[in-house]
Protein backbone atom coordinates (compact mmCIF):
# COMPACT_ATOMS: atom_id res chain seq x y z
CA UNK A 1 0.00 0.00 0.00
CA UNK A 2 1.28 3.70 -0.94
CA UNK A 3 2.22 5.79 1.96
CA UNK A 4 0.97 8.83 0.79
CA UNK A 5 -2.74 9.01 -0.67
CA UNK A 6 -1.97 9.12 -5.00
CA UNK A 7 -4.57 11.84 -5.16
CA UNK A 8 -4.03 14.27 -2.43
CA UNK A 9 -0.33 13.22 -0.85
CA UNK A 10 -1.80 13.17 2.86
CA UNK A 11 0.45 10.74 4.38
CA UNK A 12 -1.53 7.55 5.73
CA UNK A 13 0.20 7.61 9.70
CA UNK A 14 -1.79 11.18 9.68
CA UNK A 15 -4.42 10.92 12.30
CA UNK A 16 -7.84 9.80 10.78
CA UNK A 17 -6.82 9.39 7.09
CA UNK A 18 -8.09 6.16 6.14
CA UNK A 19 -7.80 4.13 3.10
CA UNK A 20 -10.54 4.35 0.82
CA UNK A 21 -12.75 1.19 -1.19
CA UNK A 22 -12.65 -0.58 -4.01
CA UNK A 23 -16.20 -1.01 -5.86
CA UNK A 24 -15.72 -4.79 -3.97
CA UNK A 25 -14.81 -2.88 -0.54
CA UNK A 26 -11.84 -4.04 -0.05
CA UNK A 27 -9.14 -0.97 0.74
CA UNK A 28 -7.55 1.01 -1.87
CA UNK A 29 -3.89 0.60 -1.95
CA UNK A 30 -3.45 4.30 -3.38
CA UNK A 31 -6.45 6.43 -2.49
CA UNK A 32 -7.64 8.10 1.36
CA UNK A 33 -11.10 7.88 1.76
CA UNK A 34 -11.33 11.75 1.67
CA UNK A 35 -10.63 11.14 -2.03
CA UNK A 36 -12.03 7.65 -3.21
CA UNK A 37 -14.55 5.35 -2.24
CA UNK A 38 -16.41 3.23 -3.94
CA UNK A 39 -13.97 2.28 -6.80
CA UNK A 40 -14.12 5.86 -7.68
CA UNK A 41 -13.28 9.36 -7.11
CA UNK A 42 -15.64 11.53 -4.71
CA UNK A 43 -14.53 14.28 -6.70
CA UNK A 44 -13.93 13.22 -10.64
CA UNK A 45 -14.10 16.34 -12.01
CA UNK A 46 -11.14 17.98 -10.06
CA UNK A 47 -8.21 19.17 -11.25
CA UNK A 48 -4.85 18.87 -9.78
CA UNK A 49 -4.46 22.58 -9.73
CA UNK A 50 -7.57 23.01 -7.34
CA UNK A 51 -6.68 19.44 -5.07
CA UNK A 52 -3.76 21.83 -4.73
CA UNK A 53 -5.05 24.73 -3.27
CA UNK A 54 -7.55 22.75 -1.16
CA UNK A 55 -4.38 21.20 0.43
CA UNK A 56 -2.59 24.07 0.64
CA UNK A 57 -5.56 26.09 2.44
CA UNK A 58 -5.72 22.86 5.17
CA UNK A 59 -2.28 23.07 6.00
CA UNK A 60 -2.56 26.92 6.30
CA UNK A 61 -5.78 26.64 8.79
CA UNK A 62 -3.44 24.33 11.03
CA UNK A 63 -0.98 27.17 10.84
CA UNK A 64 1.29 26.88 8.41
CA UNK A 65 3.07 29.73 6.98
CA UNK A 66 1.63 30.12 3.01
CA UNK A 67 5.26 29.69 1.48
CA UNK A 68 5.83 26.42 3.64
CA UNK A 69 1.86 25.12 2.94
CA UNK A 70 2.93 25.72 -1.12
CA UNK A 71 5.51 24.19 -1.59
CA UNK A 72 4.28 21.22 0.34
CA UNK A 73 1.63 20.60 -2.33
CA UNK A 74 4.60 20.86 -5.42
CA UNK A 75 4.53 17.54 -5.36
CA UNK A 76 1.07 16.31 -6.00
CA UNK A 77 1.61 16.80 -9.73
CA UNK A 78 3.84 13.67 -9.52
CA UNK A 79 0.78 11.41 -7.89
CA UNK A 80 -1.03 8.38 -9.40
CA UNK A 81 -4.16 10.09 -10.22
CA UNK A 82 -2.48 13.38 -11.69
CA UNK A 83 0.56 12.32 -13.77
CA UNK A 84 0.62 10.16 -16.94
CA UNK A 85 -3.45 11.28 -17.79
CA UNK A 86 -4.08 11.95 -21.75
CA UNK A 87 -5.92 15.05 -20.74
CA UNK A 88 -4.48 18.04 -19.10
CA UNK A 89 -5.58 17.99 -15.29
CA UNK A 90 -4.59 21.71 -14.49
Amino acid sequence: MSLLCQSCGMPFSRSGLAHGHESDGSPSADYCALCYDGGVFLQPAMKRTSMQHLVMHSFEREGWPNAAAWAATRHIAFLKRWRGTKTPQT
